[in-house]
């Protein structure tokens, strides 16, 4: 005020035009910035309303992030006869599947069954067992049965086998 001179009813007029030019200019924006979400959601509308359109949003998004995140195809596509027997892949693959070693438990229950349990199958060892091993799939387990037969099977092949008399009883034995 005093370095133009200006009355106090002078600088609350130049006071009041500038805020309300901002204010003005503000009010401005959130109209604008109103009418561009008004737009947004008719756009949106219109999509979801539209089947045709819908499926030419996806194909256009399905594109973008193809273009964004693909490349180029890692698999060879051969066209060799000796690739396409599926019954020796087949064999093979089974073959595979046989060999592979994985974690067991073999118990012996109380009724003297031999039974061989896959340890990522089981929660806990059951209350009726009387000895426990921990092994793999692929061991072998050799029993001599109260007939003096001898029995020899990879515990995968087993499943499982009951020995017919209790082998720690000496009264049972023949």
């Amino acid at each position: 005020m005093s370095a133009f001179e200006f009355s106090s009813d002078q600088a609350d007029y130049i006071l009041a035009l500038r805020l309300s030019r901002l204010v003005g200019l503000e009010l401005q924006k959130i109209l604008d910035e109103i009418e561009e979400k008004k737009a947004q959601i008719a756009a949106l509308t219109e999509i979801i309303t539209n089947p045709a359109r819908r499926d030419e949003v996806i194909v256009e998004e399905m594109e973008e992030v193809k273009r964004k995140h693909g490349d180029a195809r890692r698999t060879e596509v051969v066209d060799n006869g000796e690739l396409g027997d599926l019954s020796s892949s087949f064999k093979q693959l089974m073959k595979a599947q046989d060999l592979k070693k994985e974690p067991v438990i073999c118990l012996i229950d109380n009724d003297y069954g031999v039974k061989v349990l896959y340890q990522s199958r089981i929660l806990n060892i059951p209350d009726e067992t009387i000895h426990y091993m921990y092994t793999n799939n692929q061991d072998k387990l050799i029993v001599i049965t109260d007939i003096g037969e001898l029995v020899v099977e990879r515990l995968k092949d087993l499943g499982s086998y009951t020995i017919k008399s209790n082998p720690l009883d000496p009264k049972e034995h023949r």
